[in-house]
């Protein structure tokens, strides 16, 4: 655990030069990102970079670079996980803030009805990128229509690749 902790803080001052440069950056990120995703009255979430250790406990078997954790009704502020792997250069960051506050987004807004043929297209679409139905179904067990479709329009004000939004 020891280890983990050193490797994680000697990758984050490689990349950044400090923990607190990171943390400054992500947090002016989020609170840009986050007026652009989910409107200027949403509350902004707050960013933690949590240890690579934690991974397994914190995200389960399969570990991922992030997740988000809505409010709890008790007032507690909605958070956005990142693991140091996450924050691997600032264009992968803002990705990975993008998608977290889309579910951030879907938890706190109502969500539009969607257009038919877009829907359809954009199922095609994200079935195509996977080999694995399995995969495929886990995979969408955390992302509903309605985030792909968001998604898609953000990636498209982002002007970014659906695909990296979607996977990264």
């Amino acid at each position: 655990m020891d280890d983990d902790i050193v490797n994680d803080l000697t990758f984050i001052q490689a990349r950044w030069g400090s923990e607190r440069t990171l943390n400054s950056f992500l947090a002016r990120e989020v609170g840009a990102l986050c007026g652009l995703i989910c409107g200027r009255d949403v509350a902004v979430p707050r960013v933690e970079v949590r240890p690579s250790f934690l991974a397994r406990g914190l995200f389960g078997k399969n570990s991922r670079a992030a997740e988000y954790i809505p409010d709890d009704d008790s007032n507690t502020q909605p958070t956005i996980i990142m693991l140091p792997a996450a924050c691997e250069s600032r264009e992968k960051a803002r990705l990975i803030l993008a998608h977290e506050l889309i579910h951030h987004w879907e938890h706190t807004s109502d969500s539009p009805a969607l257009d038919r043929y877009e829907s359809h297209r954009l199922d095609s679409f994200v079935s195509s990128l996977f080999s694995n139905g399995e995969r495929e179904q886990r995979w969408r067990g955390g992302h509903s229509r309605v985030f792909i479709s968001k998604a898609a329009l953000v990636a498209n004000q982002l002007q970014v690749d659906l695909r990296n939004l979607l996977f990264e």
